[in-house]
């Protein structure tokens, strides 16, 4: 599994959000249930809940049969670091397939 998979579901997915500054991890959840060694998987993030300072997302991993493999939960915070075109985060591609 790559960052992506899992480790950053929930962070793309409150990326989304905050275009103007950079998202601090203030905690984390995960909850690995099956072992996965070969195959394709599919991941799908939430944003739960969001105000002006934080932001909680969720995400599930599923593995090619439809099993759900792992689950995660992010609160994240604001920074004031602003986000440009030399201060930015590395998403190769914004995309919700």
């Amino acid at each position: 599994m790559d960052r992506g998979a899992n480790g950053g579901l929930w962070h793309f997915a409150a990326s989304f959000l905050v275009e103007d500054v950079f998202l601090l991890t203030a905690h984390v959840d995960l909850e690995l249930l099956l072992p996965v060694v070969a195959g394709e998987l599919r991941a799908v993030a939430r944003v739960t809940e969001q105000d002006e300072r934080r932001i909680v997302a969720e995400g599930d991993l599923y593995d090619g049969d439809g099993r759900l493999v792992a689950r995660s939960k992010g609160t994240f915070a604001r920074s004031k670091i602003a986000l440009s075109s030399g201060v930015h985060y590395l998403v190769p591609e914004r995309s919700l397939h």
